[in-house]
């Protein structure tokens, strides 16, 4: 479905309304725009401003979190789009836990890789995680080779500094100091993009290409009905799902971490593989800014 630059405008003033109102409610986790769901299907020829409540209320139990200022009502409609309200509750993608841990059993998106492509384990060295590398990217200021990844994989805590080593495989997938590969160099969580670059070490080669896949062909615009690839370790049992992308403009709380939460953006897939890690075919222009700073 193709969106003008009108409807877009106003789409995000209507996202922005959202957020204001909405978004920093105990019960919602997620607001965002896009296609709304009727009885659990996509109406791929319909928009909607969509807030995901953790728990869906019936009307007497709403109105009495309301009374108790524990949550609020949902309108019909924000700034002149209707609004849709699914049930979900949504994560950062890097898997793990602070205690004793097991490496998982391998497959290629979760073993050492050399050359290394996008889709493999990486985290970074203090947490026994496992995230996706999203692509390589060049630094147009330095000419330096980087990772692309989400803040959470690459940064993961508000104290983290540039500097801090990444890991591939990620540490959940038995990775080591011994295989460092890249440093933290910067993030956009600052203007509320989970996105983070980190600096190649040069142990190891990568390659501008998806792990089963193919190549990086180019920099994009995410938009509504965009086929979407996933790869990576979450999906050891088939490698790879194929699905549309549903929603743009994501803003989610999820990230908080010991302070006041942060709206975070990102996009968001269809129902059926929901936080899974996207494939990166195409570098999106805001991470590309990322990149340049």
């Amino acid at each position: 479905m193709h969106i003008d630059t009108i409807t877009m405008a106003r789409a995000r003033l209507a996202m922005r309304e959202a957020v204001r109102y909405h978004l920093f409610d105990p019960n919602v986790g997620l607001v965002d725009f896009g296609h709304p769901e009727h009885d659990g299907q996509i109406a791929w020829n319909e928009l909607a401003v969509r807030i995901h409540v953790k728990k869906k209320l019936d009307q007497p139990a709403l109105e009495m979190a309301s009374a108790r200022g524990m949550t609020s009502p949902i309108p019909p409609f924000i700034g002149g789009f209707p609004t849709d309200v699914p049930e979900g509750t949504y994560r950062p993608h890097a898997t793990g836990w602070g205690g004793w841990w097991s490496p998982r059993a391998p497959n290629l998106h979760q073993s050492l890789n050399s050359p290394m492509h996008g889709g493999i384990s990486i985290s970074d060295e203090f947490h026994n995680a496992a995230g996706t590398l999203g692509a390589k990217v060049i630094d147009r200021a330095t000419g330096a080779a980087m990772i692309l990844s989400n803040w959470h994989v690459l940064v993961a805590e508000w104290t983290a500094r540039p500097g801090q080593r990444i890991y591939q495989p990620g540490r959940l997938d038995g990775g080591t100091f011994a295989n460092v590969i890249a440093t933290l160099t910067r993030d956009a969580m600052s203007v509320n993009i989970d996105a983070a670059v980190a600096t190649l070490t040069g142990s190891r080669d990568l390659m501008s290409d998806q792990l089963e896949l193919g190549a990086v062909t180019g920099v994009g615009q995410a938009t509504l009905g965009m086929e979407v690839h996933f790869a990576g370790s979450d999906f050891p049992e088939r490698g790879l799902a194929i699905d549309l992308l549903s929603v743009l403009d994501a803003l989610n709380v999820d990230l908080a971490i010991d302070r006041p939460p942060v709206a975070a953006r990102s996009f968001t897939p269809a129902p059926a593989t929901r936080g899974a890690p996207a494939a990166v075919r195409h570098v999106s222009r805001q991470e590309e800014e990322l990149v340049t700073r």
